[in-house]
């Protein structure tokens, strides 16, 4: 009866052993996975900044590319009209100025 109840204890005691090693490990895991969430969550925010500040860009891109168009267009017209009556308009009436300096 006495080997039986030790045989038990010593059971029990791998069993509890084997247990905390197990939560350990489990621990850790999380651990890590927490700090990747973390990680990941903060490279998310800056894409998204990023991914706003360069949608801004290409609208301010957009807009100029459909100004150059437009004078594009007026000088164009502005070459022909010189080419049929030999007459070249003043600068003013050729193109606009620029909405803002050039960088």
């Amino acid at each position: 009866m006495l080997r039986f109840f030790l045989g038990c204890l010593l059971v029990g005691l791998i069993a509890i052993v084997i247990g905390w090693r197990w939560y350990g490990q489990e621990l850790a895991i999380r651990e890590t996975q927490a700090r990747q969430i973390t990680g990941l969550s903060a490279q998310v925010a800056k894409l998204t900044s990023d991914n706003a500040r360069l949608n801004a860009q290409l609208t301010q891109v957009q807009n100029e590319e459909a100004r150059l168009a437009h004078d594009n267009d007026a000088l164009r017209e502005t070459i022909q009209e010189t080419k049929l009556t030999g007459k070249v308009p003043p600068k003013e009436e050729i193109i606009a100025p620029p909405p803002y300096p050039p960088k």
